[in-house]
C-alpha cells in the first residue's frame, strides 16, 4: 500500500460566528492561507475537537467519504 502523502496535513478548525453558525468567508479565508502555505494535503469535516460546537445538518454528505 502506497502512502498518500508525505508531510504535515493540518486539521481544519470549523470557523463559527458569534451566534454559533458556520461563517463560511472565515473558512474559505483560512483554507487559502493554508493552501498558499504549501501543505500536502488538509483534514476536514470537525475532525479536529470542534465537532460538538457544529451541527452536522449543516455540514455536506461529502463530509462523510
Amino acid at each position: 500500500m502506497e502512502p498518500y502523502g508525505q508531510g504535515v496535513f493540518p486539521a481544519v478548525i470549523t470557523q463559527l460566528k458569534r451566534d454559533q453558525s458556520l461563517d463560511l468567508d472565515a473558512a474559505a479565508q483560512h483554507g487559502e492561507v493554508l493552501i498558499k502555505s504549501a501543505v500536502p494535503g488538509l483534514v476536514m469535516c470537525v475532525l479536529s475537537g470542534d465537532k460538538p460546537s457544529v451541527d452536522l445538518n449543516l455540514l455536506s454528505p461529502d463530509c462523510y467519504v
